[in-house]
């Protein structure tokens, strides 16, 4: 399965003027490395440790899109060649789904316009590459990501208690909540719904609570 086409990318969600995507190179790895504790300080703790790693880049990531490995790091750049942030992202071929992961900017560039781009580019992908459904896990520090999402179209489907972990003080590391968003990308009549006579009161008054939100009619 071929990842898309930088120019694709590009005429798809085009950056502000300044700015220009790219996919990760061998050559990459160390500057991101050594530049995401300033970018993302919560980066040494939890799920996003990984990126600290090379080993991480060298086995599992698509360096410059190679089609056999289903990590993504798509870079963002001036157009000067300085890296300024990422997206990273994960398909499933199995299941036809994709995870937009961490999506990193520079301090310095936050006022640019760019973060407008993350959850279209999340859909985007996972239509390019035929796949059906993505979903995000989204910080509850602030309501951008929240935001963001939410105004794209995708449903916020429940929290996680505890699933990542982060540093919130100097040696002091929690377990934290996240919101889970996602998006259906197939017609309604091909989903298949559960008997209702299989689920627990409570379990049903959730199922039917989330998909009145998300727009579906569940049956009775």
């Amino acid at each position: 399965m071929q990842w898309p086409t930088i120019e694709s990318i590009k005429e798809a969600f085009p950056l502000p003027q300044g700015y220009r995507f790219r996919y990760l190179l061998n050559e990459d790895i160390d500057a991101l490395i050594q530049n995401l504790p300033e970018w993302h300080p919560n980066v040494r703790a939890g799920s996003a440790s990984v990126l600290l790693d090379r080993a991480y880049y060298l086995n599992r990531v698509a360096i410059d899109a190679e089609p056999e490995k289903d990590c993504l790091i798509l870079l963002i750049e001036e157009t000067n060649g300085s890296i300024i942030g990422f997206l990273q992202g994960e398909r499933d071929r199995n299941n036809r789904s994709f995870y937009a992961g961490l999506a990193v900017i520079a301090p310095a560039h936050r006022g640019s316009g760019i973060y407008k781009i993350i959850p279209r580019s999340a859909e985007w992908f996972t239509r390019a590459m035929n796949l059906e459904f993505v979903y995000v896990m989204a910080t509850l520090h602030h309501q951008i990501v929240q935001k963001l999402y939410e105004s794209e179209g995708f449903t916020l489907i429940g929290f996680t208690p505890g699933y990542d972990r982060e540093e919130v003080a100097p040696g002091v590391i929690k377990r934290v909540f996240e919101a889970v968003y996602a998006k259906v990308l197939i017609p309604d009549d091909q989903l298949l719904w559960p008997n209702m006579d299989n689920l627990t009161p409570r379990a049903r008054e959730l199922f039917a609570a989330t998909f009145k939100s998300y727009g579906l009619a569940t049956p009775n």
